[in-house]
């Protein structure tokens, strides 16, 4: 054999030294919760009031059908009354088959696909019966675990969780916190500026509410109002008090009533009465 054609006795060790470099490269890149997360099929979603849990799960869904995937999104106010896969089944018009049937059938579409069907469920908290979920996902659970291409992705506002989930199903599931826009907020108030056309005062940002998008949404909302469309930070009860009260005269305008009605705070009213009695 000539020269040229032999090969060091180290070679093929180095090739192997420097691809096991390579992989611990790409392992500092992956971000392990999201792998972490895309492994596990049981998905717990928490978080205050306003943070986005219902917006994350209506783009996960609309994200899903506009790639051609199917994806099914049901909020907790639904259920209650029938046992939760058959709520499922009658909401879709499918009440002729069973619920396995139903996840086979969508677990081999998602096979061609090569991606997970989504079924997401919002706002457990919402469902009328607080010990309601505590018998039902566990059978909801157990029967989307049976097909590897199905994943059940479920919240519950944080304060609620604890009566409306025991521990030991919360166990079971990956939990993630939905922070808002914890990270991002100068990004968030600048889209936010742009899209309503108003100076939000970045001398603010340190307010913690600032990361709350429902929050961005109320300052923007009531700066739209003001002369100098200037939103300034104040303290969220003052907050409430210009959004309802701009809330107040646009809806007696439009049924023609006089606004010293009041009459978005006599439905607040009803509302919160209604809730103290229900003890919600």
């Amino acid at each position: 054999m000539a020269s040229y054609m032999c090969t060091f006795p180290t070679y093929h060790l180095e090739e192997l030294e420097n691809s096991i470099e390579i992989c611990k490269e790409l392992e500092k890149l992956i971000n392990k919760e999201v792998m972490y997360l895309y492994q596990r099929k049981i998905v717990l979603l928490t978080g205050r009031g306003g943070m986005g849990k219902t917006h994350l799960l209506c783009d996960i869904a609309k994200q899903w059908i506009t790639s051609r995937i199917p994806a099914f999104l049901f909020f907790g106010e639904q259920f209650g009354v029938n046992n939760a896969s058959e709520e499922i089944l009658k909401r879709l018009g499918l009440e002729q088959i069973s619920f396995d049937e139903f996840l086979s059938f969508f677990d081999e579409i998602a096979e061609g696909t090569q991606c997970y069907v989504p079924i997401c469920v919002d706002a457990l908290n919402e469902t009328t019966q607080n010990d309601y979920w505590n018998s039902q996902l566990l059978s909801l659970i157990s029967a989307v675990e049976k097909y590897k291409n199905i994943k059940l992705i479920v919240s519950c506002r944080s304060i609620y969780l604890q009566e409306v989930l025991d521990e030991d199903i919360v166990s079971r599931m990956a939990i993630v916190e939905q922070k808002g826009f914890e990270h991002v907020e100068i990004e968030a108030m600048r889209q936010f500026g742009e899209y309503y056309g108003i100076y939000l005062n970045f001398d603010y940002l340190l307010h913690q509410e600032y990361k709350n998008p429902l929050y961005l949404k109320m300052l923007c909302e009531v700066a739209q109002t003001q002369k100098n469309l200037h939103a300034e930070a104040e303290d969220l009860m003052k907050l409430m008090k210009d959004f309802f009260e701009m809330k107040d005269k646009k809806i007696s305008k439009e049924i023609c009533i006089s606004v010293r009605e009041h009459i978005v705070r006599q439905i607040l009213d009803i509302v919160a009465n209604s809730m103290l009695k229900q003890s919600i």
